[in-house]
């Protein structure tokens, strides 16, 4: 691997501590993550994600910058709270939650705030759990997000995004 990028399940993945960390972005979402030329950066989407464990929120940041998107990012509904509360200048175009938060609440919780604050928007989103159990796909159905179970692979991540951004 290059000083930088490091593997995990034969994917590369960028050290955030790296210095030269930007110019690995665009290297690395074409050689490893672009499957065909319908690339997420014509989009210029703006990605909310929310996820409470640093090092998946960093690394999530990284993948979803480097496909072209911006993204906001935060580690609990708190968080979430805070910042909608504050004049927001864009609607977020996709919401990618993880389901267990701190302090017991959930991406549901997450989804819920957001969409209230744009209610006439149409805001997707993708609910990711680590969590095998069944019970999720009923509420996946009531609060209209699709469910990735962990570990989540970046292009099959990818693939998801693009889906519900209506690319392709």
């Amino acid at each position: 691997a290059e000083p930088g990028l490091h593997r995990f399940d034969g994917v590369e993945g960028l050290d955030a501590g790296t210095p030269g960390l930007e110019q690995h972005h665009e290297a690395l979402a074409h050689r490893h993550l672009v499957f065909d030329d319908d690339d997420l950066t014509a989009l210029q989407s703006q990605i909310v994600v929310v996820e409470d464990e640093m090092a998946v929120r960093e690394g999530l940041v990284v993948l979803i910058k480097a496909w072209g998107a911006s993204v906001v990012s935060f580690d609990t509904v708190e968080a979430v709270e805070a910042w909608l509360g504050q004049p927001v200048a864009a609607v977020p175009d996709l919401l990618l939650v993880d389901y267990r938060l701190p302090q017991g609440r959930t991406g549901v919780d997450a989804l819920g705030l957001i969409r209230a604050r744009w209610p006439q928007a149409r805001l997707p989103a993708i609910v990711i759990t680590g969590s095998s159990l069944g019970g999720h796909e009923d509420e996946a159905v009531t609060h209209e997000y699709h469910l990735l179970i962990k570990p989540v692979l970046p292009n099959k991540l990818r693939a998801m995004i693009a889906f519900k951004l209506g690319v392709r």
